[in-house]
């Protein structure tokens, strides 16, 4: 068991280096943040997410709304 954790984190320490090497590319090349997150959020409804996800820890018990909500 120990073993598939450490395999895990190593694809998600991998997938955080990728994303920081993006990130860093898309600086220096001029990128438009705020239209990524436009576009981010278009396809994946990040402000309702975070939105969820702050509910959730100010009203524990409203998580079947929540849940509702997104699906």
């Amino acid at each position: 068991m120990r073993k598939s954790w450490n395999f895990v984190m190593i694809i998600v320490l991998a997938f955080l280096i990728l994303g920081a090497v993006c990130m860093g590319v898309g600086l220096l090349t001029g990128a438009d943040f705020g239209r990524v997150f436009e576009v981010a959020d278009h396809e994946y409804h990040v402000r309702e997410l975070f939105s969820a996800v702050r509910n959730l820890f100010y009203n524990p018990q409203s998580i079947e709304g929540i849940l509702q909500n997104l699906f």
